[in-house]
């Protein structure tokens, strides 16, 4: 972990959950459930899941943030806010994450998917590249944050990569929504969490050493539900 060895040298300091039961069928939304017969004459429906569905806090969606700084070291975000990026003068990090409950969801039937994230203009900086990640972390002790949050910010920034965007302050402006294609690894994770819980983890980084911060939808708790939007084809 790299940018963790940075701020330990500053401070002097020290994705795929499967667990969890089957919850109901994702609500259809706006173009949701329709099908359509695909190349090899499958049968293809949109699925949208939503942070919102099967909640583990009461009043809280299923996202969140997990930060490393200099007091208190680790920590959870507040309520379901799901800012992103780094600030290494300070220093800290924030990493997001997101759980989606897939009932519903046939093993084996998903071909693409995509995060889908509801674009808040709170933050500074460039932006940069923002990584989906494998998540080890149990969903209800990461919703509920009783997992140590310093286990869940390492989680959220290490393992496969299932996806990336570049995202910056002038295209979450311009765009209601910021999407996150999932790549093979990320499609083969969704299929393998059918009928369970599936949690996403997010990081931020940029490739130009002098930018040191960057910040994306910070402080956004309660500005809106996040989306993952599968193809399933039977």
């Amino acid at each position: 972990m790299p940018r963790r060895a940075v701020l330990a040298a500053v401070m002097g300091a020290a994705a795929l959950a499967v667990t969890g039961v089957a919850t109901a069928p994702a609500t259809a939304g706006p173009g949701g459930g329709e099908q359509e017969a695909n190349a090899a004459g499958a049968t293809c429906q949109v699925l949208r899941y939503e942070t919102s569905q099967g909640r583990y806090r009461a009043g809280y969606d299923n996202q969140g943030t997990a930060y490393v700084a200099i007091e208190p070291p680790f920590g959870y975000g507040t309520g379901d806010n799901y800012g992103v990026g780094f600030e290494w003068e300070a220093p800290y990090e924030n990493r997001n994450w997101f759980t989606f409950r897939l009932g519903g969801l046939t093993a084996g039937s998903v071909t693409k998917a995509e995060l889908v994230i509801q674009n808040y203009t709170g933050g500074y900086g460039p932006g940069g590249s923002y990584r989906l990640r494998q998540v080890t972390t149990a969903p209800g002790a990461l919703n509920k944050h009783t997992a140590p949050a310093d286990d869940v910010y390492d989680d959220l920034g290490d393992g496969p990569v299932y996806g990336s965007a570049w995202v910056t302050q002038a295209s979450m402006s311009s765009q209601a929504v910021t999407r996150v294609p999932l790549n093979a690894k990320g499609v083969a994770a969704v299929n393998a969490a059918a009928g369970r819980a599936f949690s996403l983890g997010g990081d931020l980084s940029h490739p130009d050493p002098d930018v040191l911060s960057s910040l994306l939808w910070s402080n956004s708790s309660g500005a809106g539900v996040q989306r993952l939007v599968v193809t399933s084809c039977s």
